[in-house]
């Protein structure tokens, strides 16, 4: 099963789109009426910020003197050339000549303070860009004289602004306002670029601002180039160019796509010709300039724009509408520019299979198959789609318009959902392209509607496994469980609501490995090592067995687990210093380091070895110890051995105990050591007892007996002295607890003595006693 790790990592296939429709100016609705402002109405510069951020002291300003850095710094320092075309030149000279067709341009820095503009249109530059600041701390020197210069030159002029994405040079609204009131303006004269933001490599690495990201995160990054973007769109009602390579995109802004409105300015160097840049970040249709060498032919560095002249001033003019497409036609029937989705903030552009434009509120899209779709990015639904790279990321293109019912709003995409609520607010459902993800499998059971209720989190993956909360339960993937679901009910009163109280996935019992399965008695669910059952009569148990049945739990699995004498468990695993045990329905297993694993068989009316133990002697807590055998039996008659003693069932003498204290010093020791019930006494048929001096036990075919002044002894009441013995009164008799056991010297004559008199038998005069004088 394929999996997504980190939904920010995936990209479109469409990262490639062409320029597809060239439409002419007669073809467009121009939207907005702004006021033209000629070269002599720019904004004037002011010698310095008001203000330095702490980075930016005196010795940095020193340091880069009135320069500062210049489009493409980073990209010579750090990155130096892209993937060689067909062709080779043969020497860096002829290079600095070559130019790739288009319509040619320039973009210069205060390194360019005196450039010859009729130089430079004499050989075929047409538009040129302008540096005007830089961070919050910045102002190029000759900014009017080379914005207005350029002007009054013919050519289509804009300005740009060096981004520092760093604290200390300020926020980006902090660097778009700044920007906007130094040069980075925008009018429809057609004559007037779009402001454009320049942010590549750090220029200053080793010194200020940190790695060649800045220290950012692509997340801190691509939220800080919105920022700036929609701070300049609200001061100039104009979309901001980015101008960046594709590998520091890819690095430092983890090839975000959702900058698709964004005209783009790529730089792309070469050490032979190429007809185009290569690969282009991800979301962009297509590049609008290239910028393609540092070293000529233009003065700063050279550009190339990506149609013809009139497009560049159409380009230049404003956005417009085609009216005549479909996303036209869809915009008007919306309420135009004071309708839903606003202004236009971008043109649109087609590839083979779908076209796109951007509005103020609105990215959207028309395929042959399902026509128009849009997604309103000024909402939670389409701010999370567009942040994840819009089109380009993980979702793809929406497949249907956002619907909201009584509970929630939801837009479906190529590749997934993104759901609303006021409870849960945006998240995501990622189907993935061959629905082998959790949010598919979410689906399946039902979605919104299943007992999982909707997400309150997007997919997350650690090194191991993936997961998904829902309102009511969550959703596990690992390669070796597969996907399974967790419910909770929301209150965690469930089989899945124990597992998470125990701890979930960082509980011992590891990963769900089926989901919840009931029965018409009960419910449960696997776990890698355990499972959690419900049952009328126990409730909610865990049952631990450690992926092996080595365990408590795994001992009750291989007796049969809810099949098995033992029932159903009613309680969880206990544990003290010296034991383990856990009860079940008709029995407790007991673990301790004397005995091991050791199960109690109770019956479901207690009947049992086992559940004597348990209710008369004490259980565990008792004299007899912990258990060091289970049940046993064979020819009609059953035992259970314990630490110190045994308990023992027969037909005739029913349950009962011998206690050893593990020794044979005592009468139920002597017992055992005699053989137990395979000598000449039987099974037990009484417990022990103990009256003034003396202790006894019975069993089915005479007494053990002790006194301090007798030690241990037996009577053999199968035979003729023990019978005697026994019609005399026994322990309770004129003649007491025997002194010595039976002797005999021949098959015919025996004796035994007793505390008060003896008992002899022959053959041939039978029994006689002599009672002590």
């Amino acid at each position: 099963m394929s999996r997504v790790r980190t939904l920010m990592s995936t990209q479109n296939v469409r990262t490639r789109w062409r320029w597809g429709v060239a439409v002419s100016a007669s073809a467009f609705l121009v939207l907005t009426s702004l006021v033209q402002a000629s070269a002599a109405e720019t904004t004037s510069v002011p010698s310095a910020p008001t203000a330095l951020p702490s980075a930016v002291n005196s010795d940095f300003l020193s340091r880069i003197g009135p320069n500062g850095a210049s489009m493409g710094d980073g990209v010579r320092k750090h990155q130096r050339s892209a993937t060689p075309g067909a062709a080779s030149l043969g020497s860096a000279a002829a290079m600095s000549t070559w130019m790739p067709s288009g319509v040619q341009g320039l973009d210069v820095s205060y390194y360019q303070a005196g450039v010859d503009w009729g130089a430079e249109v004499a050989k075929g530059a047409k538009f040129a860009y302008v540096k005007a600041t830089e961070g919050n701390y910045y102002l190029n020197p000759a900014f009017s004289q080379q914005f207005n210069k350029s002007y009054d030159a013919g050519l289509v002029r804009g300005s740009y602004h060096f981004a520092i994405p760093h604290p200390d040079a300020g926020t980006a609204a902090d660097q778009a306002r700044y920007f906007v009131a130094n040069g980075g303006v925008w009018s429809n004269d057609g004559k007037t670029l779009p402001p454009l933001l320049d942010i590549e490599y750090n220029p200053y690495v080793g010194s200020y601002f940190g790695n060649t990201c800045y220290d950012r995160t692509p997340d801190q990054i691509v939220a800080w180039v919105r920022d700036f973007s929609d701070t300049v769109y609200s001061l100039t009602k104009r979309l901001p160019a980015i101008y960046t390579t594709t590998d520091w995109w890819s690095t430092c802004a983890g090839n975000n796509g959702g900058f698709s409105g964004n005209p783009l300015h790529i730089a792309s160097y070469f050490t032979q010709p190429a007809s185009s840049p290569g690969t282009l970040p991800n979301g962009w249709l297509g590049y609008d300039i290239w910028q393609y060498s540092s070293t000529g032919p233009f003065a700063g560095d050279s550009d190339v724009w990506r149609g013809t002249l009139g497009q560049l001033q159409t380009f230049a003019t404003g956005v417009t509408v085609n009216t005549n497409g479909g996303i036209g036609q869809s915009w008007l029937a919306a309420g135009g520019a004071t309708g839903s989705w606003g202004s236009p903030t971008s043109f649109e552009s087609c590839d083979s299979s779908l076209c796109l434009q951007v509005f103020e509120r609105r990215m959207v899209y028309w395929t042959a198959q399902r026509g128009v779709l849009s997604v309103a990015t000024s909402g939670g639904i389409g701010s999370l789609w567009r942040s994840s790279g819009a089109a380009a990321g993980p979702f793809g293109l929406p497949i249907g318009n956002e619907a909201c019912n009584g509970s929630y709003c939801v837009q479906n995409f190529e590749n997934g959902d993104l759901y609303w609520s006021a409870t849960t607010g945006v998240q995501t459902i990622y189907s993935g392209p061959d629905n082998s993800t959790i949010g598919a499998y979410w689906k399946s059971l039902g979605g919104p509607s299943s007992k999982y209720g909707l997400p309150t989190t997007g997919e997350s993956c650690a090194a191991s496994y993936c997961v998904q909360y829902f309102e009511r339960g969550s959703i596990y993937w690992t390669a070796a469980t597969g996907i399974q679901p967790v419910y909770t009910a929301g209150d965690n009163s469930t089989v899945g609501g124990a597992w998470i109280k125990l701890g979930g996935l960082n509980s011992k019992f590891g990963f769900p490995t089926s989901s919840e399965r009931c029965y018409s008695n009960y419910c449960v669910q696997m776990f890698q090592r355990g499972q959690i059952l419900w049952s009328a009569v126990g409730g909610v148990q865990p049952v631990f067995t450690n992926g092996d049945n080595s365990t408590i739990g795994g001992l009750w699995v291989k007796s049969g687990a809810t099949t098995s004498r033992y029932g159903f468990p009613i309680g969880p695993e206990t544990c003290s210093s010296a034991s383990c045990q856990q009860r079940f329905q008709f029995g407790t297993i007991v673990w301790s380091a004397v005995g091991g694993i050791q199960p109690l068989y109770y019956s479901n009316d207690n009947s049992t070895v086992a559940a004597y133990y348990t209710l008369n002697l004490g259980g565990t807590a008792g004299k007899y110890g912990f258990p060091i055998s289970a049940e046993t039996c064979q020819s009609g008659a059953c035992v259970q051995k314990f630490q110190f003693g045994n308990v023992y069932w027969s037909a005739a003498g029913g349950i009962q105990p011998v206690w050893t204290n593990g020794s044979p010093q005592t009468v139920g020791g002597y017992y055992e050591s005699l053989g137990g019930p395979t000598s000449a006494l039987s099974y037990p048929a009484g417990a022990e007892q103990c009256k003034s001096t003396i202790c006894y036990q019975r069993f089915l075919s005479g007494f053990v007996t002790w006194s301090a002044s007798t030690g241990l002894q037996i009577v053999n009441t199968s035979k003729e002295i023990g019978q005697a013995w026994l019609s005399r009164g026994g322990v309770d008799g004129a003649l007491g607890i025997p002194r010595s056991s039976e002797q005999c010297s021949s098959s015919t004559s025996c004796s035994q003595s007793f505390m008060n008199g003896t008992i002899r038998w022959t053959a041939a005069g039978g029994i006689t006693i002599v009672m002590n004088p």
